[in-house]
This record gives C-alpha cells, structure tokens and sequence, in this order.
C-alpha cells in the first residue's frame, strides 16, 4: 500500500506535537513505525520538503528522510505541470490552500491509497480513488 504524508505528520513527527486532546507525535512515531515494518511505503514530493525547511532544520528533514531511506520505504514523487494545474483547479473549486490542493493531487496521481493529515479541509474534496486519513486512523 501507498500513503501520502501530509507536512503536518513528519511535524508532529519531528517535534512530538500534540493537540489538546491528542498526542499528535506519537500517532506519527507509530505510523512511520509501521512503514518501517513493512506495512506500506511512503510517498514524499519536493513540496513537503519547501514547507518543512519553514519549521525545522535539514538536519531533522535529512533524518525521518534517511531513515525511511534506509529501510527502501520512502519514494519522491516529481511535481509536473499537469499537477499544478489541477491544484489551481481545486483551490478554486473547493476553497482550500493551493499547497493542499497540490498534496492531495500528487496523492492522487501517484497512487497513493491514502493520504494522511490532521487538516480537516481535505475533506472538501472527495475522489472515492484516495482515502483522507488521519495517523491514528490508519
């Protein structure tokens, strides 16, 4: 199986994040547990790269990405022109962030069978081909 990260996983991830109710690093930590064990395989695109180098250093980026390297986990998806477009599409359509928008496409396009986030906008857009998960649900 094929996931898609949303940012804000390899976030709670890297900084053991949580919310008020919810211990939002340690879904993380147990989902890139189980990546690691072999459940399934991670997708990643440069975008997620940019928006992580906002928040954290690249020695942090350069660790969760070797690290799911290191166990052939983690493949990097290209971000075409087609994507693009589409996400300026669905930003208009469904008014949410382009950034979001580009996610969920590059998911979509790439095969993933689910992504997983903690933004609820996602939800906006519906394609029965692509589940919109959260780390604990999955």
């Amino acid at each position: 199986m094929l996931v898609y990260l949303d940012t804000n996983i390899y976030l709670d991830y890297l900084g053991n994040r949580c919310d008020n109710l919810r211990p939002l690093g340690e879904f993380a930590f147990q989902l890139i547990n189980r990546a690691l064990q072999c459940e399934f395989n991670i997708l990643f695109s440069d975008l997620v790269l940019k928006e992580l180098e906002c928040f954290i250093t690249k020695e942090h980026i350069e660790f969760i990405i070797k690290l799911l390297q290191s166990k052939n986990k983690i493949f990097k998806v290209q971000i075409t022109s087609i994507d693009k477009r589409l996400a300026s599409k669905l930003k208009n359509s469904f008014h949410v962030p382009y950034a979001d928008a580009l996610h969920y496409v590059l998911a979509l396009n790439n095969g993933a069978e689910v992504l997983i986030t903690n933004d609820k906008h996602f939800s906006l857009i519906y394609n029965p081909k692509i589940k919109i998960s959260c780390a604990n649900e999955l």
